[in-house]
C-alpha cells in the first residue's frame, strides 16, 4: 500500500510539472524570445522549451541586473527581456549607422532626421548613411559657394570642375554663377540675336553684344564661324569664359594694323578657354591682346598669328596662366610702363621678333617654355633678341624654373636671356643658344646655362633619366610646387631645373 502511494505521488509531481509548461503557454516552443517564456526560464531553466533559447541550465541569479541579466556592453531592452545594441538613436552615433532597428541594432539612416544628431552630417543616402550632400555630381542645394557640386563617389561638397556639373551651365574657377549673372554667344545658333537678352536658348551673336549687356560672365559657345573683335573700355569687371574645346572658339580680326581684343580705361577682362587669332599679316601694328591701364588675367587661352605682339601690357596688371603664345609677327608677349606681370606655366614659342620682353615692369615668370625645336624658336636674322629680354626690373621681381631653348637673334649675345641691368636667372635652364646663353649683365643661380648637352627628350623640352645636369639640382626654396604640366615638384630627391620635372 505504501509502495502505491509513493508511486501515484511521483506520477502527480509529473503531471504539475508539465502542466506548468503548459501554462506558460504552447507558444514558448516554437517563440521561447517571448517575455513570458523567458521569465519562465529563468525561474526554471530546465524547462523543456528553454533549451531552444540557448539558455545554460546552471544561469546564475541574476539578482538586480534585471530581466536580460547580464548585457556586458550591450543594452537591456525591458519590453522584451533581451540585449540589444541600441534602445534610441543616441546609442547610434556612425554615419554609416546612424538609426536604431526594430531589432535593437544599429542601421543605416532612412530619413534626414535620422541624421540629425551627434553633429552627423546632415544628408541621409538612404541605405547608405548620413553625408554632406545626396547629389551625384551636380551643383546641389546641399552646398554653396566655393564647394556647390556634391561629389558622386564621397558625397561631399566640393568645386565644380566642369560646365556640364553647373544648373546654369557655367562654372568659372570651381564656383556655379547663377543664371542671372551670365549672358550666352553663339554665333552658330540660328536662334541668335544681337538685340535680344542673351539668354541661353536665344544666345547673343557676338561676344561684343554680350559685353554690352553689362552681365558679370559671358559665356561663348563654340562656332564654325569666327568672332569678331571687341573693346571693353568700361572701366568695370568682365569675364569671358569658352564654354567647348578652345580651338573652336575662335575670336579673329581681319583688318590689317588692328588689335582684336582691346582692353583699357581702368576695366578689368578676363579670358578664359578660348583662342585669339590675328589677320596673319606681318608687319602690321595689330597686337592679339592690347591692354592699357587693364587688369587683364588670361588662362587656357590660345593666342597666335596675330601681325606684331601677341599680347602687349602697357601699366596695369597681367595675369597669364597655362596660356600658348605663338606665330604671331611681332614679339610674342611685351610688357611696359610699370605693369605688374604674372606668367606661369604657358609657352611662348615662333614669334618672329623673339619671345618675351619685359621693360621697367615687376614680374613673376615661372614654369614657361620659352623657345624649342626647330620653328619653335622665337626670333629671327633681323630681330633685337630671340628669348627673352629684361630691362629696368622692378623690386621682387623673379624668373624661376623656366627654360628658354635654341632662340635665334643677329647676335649671339642676345639670343638666349639678355638682361639690360643685373638680374639673377634661378633654377631655369638656358640652352641651345651657341657659346652664350647668358648676356653678361644675367647671373644665374641653381641653373643650367653653359653649352653642356642637357639631354633633352625627342621634343626638345622634357628632361630624360640622362638629364644630368638639371634632375634633382634646383633651389627646392625658390621652386615652386609644381610644373608646366600641373605636376608635383620636387619629385625624387630635389626639384629640377628648368619648366619640366622629371618624374622616374
Amino acid at each position: 500500500m505504501t509502495r502505491f502511494i509513493s508511486l501515484t505521488l511521483a506520477v502527480l509531481v509529473l503531471i504539475a510539472a508539465c502542466g506548468d509548461d503548459d501554462n506558460v503557454g504552447e507558444n514558448c516552443f516554437e517563440s521561447p524570445e517571448l517575455p513570458e517564456c523567458v521569465e519562465a526560464c529563468r525561474e526554471d531553466p530546465t524547462r523543456a522549451f528553454c533549451g531552444d533559447m540557448g539558455i545554460p541550465g546552471d544561469m546564475p541569479d541574476t539578482g538586480d541586473m534585471g530581466p536580460c541579466g547580464d548585457c556586458g556592453d550591450q543594452l537591456c531592452d525591458t519590453e522584451s527581456s533581451m540585449c540589444v545594441d541600441c534602445l534610441s538613436e543616441s546609442e547610434c552615433t556612425t554615419a554609416e549607422a546612424s538609426a536604431c532597428g526594430s531589432d535593437g541594432s544599429c542601421e543605416a539612416c532612412a530619413t534626414d532626421d535620422d541624421c540629425d544628431h551627434d553633429d552627423l552630417p546632415p544628408v541621409c543616402v538612404t541605405g547608405e548613411g548620413c553625408f554632406e550632400c545626396g547629389d551625384s555630381n551636380v551643383e546641389s542645394d546641399d552646398c554653396s559657394g566655393a564647394t556647390p557640386v556634391c561629389d558622386g563617389t564621397e558625397r561631399s561638397c566640393r568645386a565644380c570642375a566642369e560646365h556640364a556639373e553647373c544648373a546654369a551651365g557655367l562654372c568659372v574657377d570651381g564656383a556655379c554663377p547663377p543664371a542671372s549673372d551670365i549672358v550666352w554667344v553663339d554665333g552658330d545658333d540660328s536662334a541668335c540675336d544681337d538685340g535680344g537678352t542673351g539668354t541661353s536658348a536665344v544666345p547673343f551673336c557676338e561676344i561684343q553684344a554680350g559685353l554690352d549687356a553689362g552681365a558679370e560672365f559671358v559665356a561663348v559657345r563654340d562656332s564654325t564661324t569666327n568672332y569678331a573683335w571687341f573693346q571693353w573700355d568700361t572701366g568695370e569687371r568682365a569675364t569671358i569664359v569658352g564654354v567647348g574645346d578652345r580651338s573652336d572658339i575662335n575670336i579673329r580680326r581681319t583688318e590689317a594694323g588692328e588689335d582684336t581684343v582691346r582692353c583699357v580705361s581702368g576695366s578689368t577682362l578676363s579670358l578664359r578657354g578660348l583662342s585669339v587669332l590675328g589677320q596673319q599679316t606681318a608687319p602690321t601694328t595689330g597686337a592679339g591682346v592690347f591692354a592699357s591701364d587693364c587688369t587683364l588675367t588670361l588662362t587656357d587661352v590660345s593666342v597666335s598669328g596675330n601681325g606684331q605682339a601677341g599680347v602687349s601690357a602697357t601699366g596695369g596688371t597681367v595675369t597669364l596662366t597655362d596660356v600658348s603664345v605663338s606665330g604671331n609677327g611681332g614679339v610674342g608677349i611685351a610688357a611696359s610702363a610699370a605693369a605688374d606681370v604674372t606668367i606661369r606655366r604657358s609657352t611662348i614659342q615662333d614669334n618672329r621678333d623673339g619671345g618675351l620682353e619685359l621693360e621697367s615692369v615687376r614680374f613673376d615668370v615661372e614654369n614657361c617654355v620659352i623657345g624649342g625645336l626647330g620653328t619653335d624658336a622665337n626670333g629671327s636674322a633681323d630681330a633685337d633678341f630671340g628669348g627673352v629680354r629684361i630691362t629696368s626690373p622692378m623690386a621682387g621681381s623673379r624668373f624661376v624654373n623656366n627654360s628658354v631653348l635654341n632662340n635665334v637673334a643677329p647676335l649671339a649675345l642676345s639670343a638666349g636671356v639678355l638682361c639690360g641691368a643685373p638680374f639673377d636667372i634661378k633654377n631655369s635652364l638656358v640652352h641651345g643658344h651657341g657659346a652664350t646663353n647668358l648676356s653678361p649683365m644675367c647671373t644665374s643661380s641653381d641653373s643650367h646655362v653653359s653649352g653642356a648637352d642637357p639631354s633633352l627628350d625627342t621634343d626638345g623640352i622634357h628632361l630624360t633619366a640622362s638629364s644630368g645636369c638639371c634632375l634633382d639640382m634646383a633651389d627646392d626654396a625658390e621652386a615652386p610646387a609644381d610644373d608646366i604640366e600641373g605636376d608635383e615638384r620636387p619629385c625624387g630627391a630635389g626639384a629640377d631645373i628648368g619648366a619640366d620635372e622629371h618624374c622616374p
